[in-house]
């Protein structure tokens, strides 16, 4: 995370690529883990667009510049559906705005990717729900992460995003 913000502030790095770089390890990897739940590609590259602009401008975006995150499907991220792992709120619409935590790691420059996996509504110690399905480890695949940062947890260490965001998250 450190190494990615400081290379992409500095221009050695940029956030569209690490962003691309991110996609393409959920693309090889997510259907075997189900990690990810949901994406919004269009969203990110526009995001991951503005922190390079800003470096060229010779602006700061921000500690966390150009760093792909997860965010957990508890937490509100504005443009992405927040199902709780829930059939109650599955197929609800898209958020109008971030929760307090997406907030901040936008605001510190950090790019939204999509959401990840959660128990229903972070209840169980197992990443599993009736609408999404289990989520795998990737270390090994006959087990699940635990808890409400299950989806999280397994995108970080697989290497589909630098980190994850929300609640209580990694």
């Amino acid at each position: 995370v450190i190494e990615t913000a400081e290379g992409v502030r500095s221009g050695e790095l940029s956030a569209v690529a690490m962003l691309d770089e991110s996609l393409a390890a959920i693309g090889r990897h997510n259907a075997e883990l189900n990690a990810f739940i949901h994406l919004d590609v269009e969203q990110a590259h526009r995001d991951a667009e503005q922190i390079d602009a800003r470096v060229a401008a010779g602006e700061d975006p921000g500690p966390l510049a150009g760093v792909p995150f997860g965010v957990k499907d508890l937490d509100d991220c504005a443009g992405m559906p927040t199902g709780r792992g829930s059939l109650w709120y599955s197929g609800g619409p898209p958020m109008t705005s971030d929760s307090i935590h997406v907030h901040r790691l936008r605001q510190a420059g950090a790019v939204a990717v999509g959401k990840t996996a959660v128990p229903e509504f972070g209840f169980w110690a197992y990443t599993n729900n009736r609408v999404t399905g289990v989520t795998r480890n990737p270390w090994d695949p006959s087990r699940t992460p635990g808890g409400s940062s299950g989806g999280s947890a397994a995108a970080v260490s697989a290497g589909l995003s630098a980190t994850g965001g929300g609640a209580g998250a990694d």
